[in-house]
């Protein structure tokens, strides 16, 4: 992928059967990244992914106790080998030059009193690596935090 170039991921609604939406996903990422559905061996990777993001976002001003606990329960590789196995969700996985840069988990047959009736879906959690918001940005090169080459 060229210095320049962006990966885009393209998700289209379809209207197949009446009243149900299928949701197709396709990729023009160059070869170098991928969408995939996450493995049990995926889960050591997710967590440090999550625990990352959630500390970007919800400790700019440092950790306490609280925002502690809820990282190491909430973000656990036992939770994600646990939704990685579970009928009732989806963790997908997006990966660049394979370092892990995102996943989605989806909680599959999900209800709420404020959702129409029928069968629903819920994105739980939407996750991205700040590195990723940077597509010219090369894994070799130095980061904020020092050097984010892990070849």
């Amino acid at each position: 992928m060229a210095a320049g170039d962006r990966g885009l991921v393209h998700l289209t609604r379809r209207r197949e059967v009446p009243g149900r939406l299928r949701l197709s996903m396709s990729t023009d990422l160059g070869g170098l990244s991928q969408l995939r559905a996450a493995v049990p061996e995926d889960a050591l990777c997710l967590s440090v992914l999550a625990m990352q993001v959630f500390l970007d976002t919800y400790a700019t001003t440092g950790i306490r106790p609280s925002i502690a606990r809820e990282v190491l329960s909430s973000y656990s590789q036992a939770e994600f080998r646990a939704a990685i196995a579970s009928v009732g969700s989806r963790v997908m996985l997006a990966e660049v030059r394979d370092h892990l840069v995102g996943f989605a988990r989806v909680t599959l047959r999900a209800t709420h009193h404020l959702a129409p009736p029928g069968v629903q879906a819920e994105l739980l959690r939407l996750y991205v690596h700040w590195l990723s918001h940077e597509p010219t940005r090369r894994l070799s090169q130095p980061s904020r935090h020092g050097t984010a080459s892990a070849q």
